[in-house]
């Protein structure tokens, strides 16, 4: 990888209980942020030697996604 572009990729999850009343049971709010520096990562240069773009990065790595957030939330009884 040393002739790549870097790759940083960051995940994150954020999970919070809250005490329903008369002892029901418990409310869990979740929040989970798939790509939380919303960085593109590029693919490799091109390795065709001779070719015009030889060289030159010219597309995004497979399998990059934009930043995501997804909500959940549940009750325990």
């Amino acid at each position: 990888n040393l002739r790549n572009p870097g790759n940083q990729n960051l995940d994150a999850s954020l999970h919070r209980t809250f005490n329903l009343p008369k002892d029901i049971g418990t409310f869990v709010f979740e929040v989970d942020c798939l790509n939380v520096w919303n960085k593109v990562t590029f693919a490799g240069p091109a390795a065709t030697y001779g070719a015009s773009n030889f060289g030159q990065i010219s597309g995004l790595a497979s399998g990059t996604n934009p930043r995501d957030f997804q909500f959940a939330g549940h009750i325990n009884f």
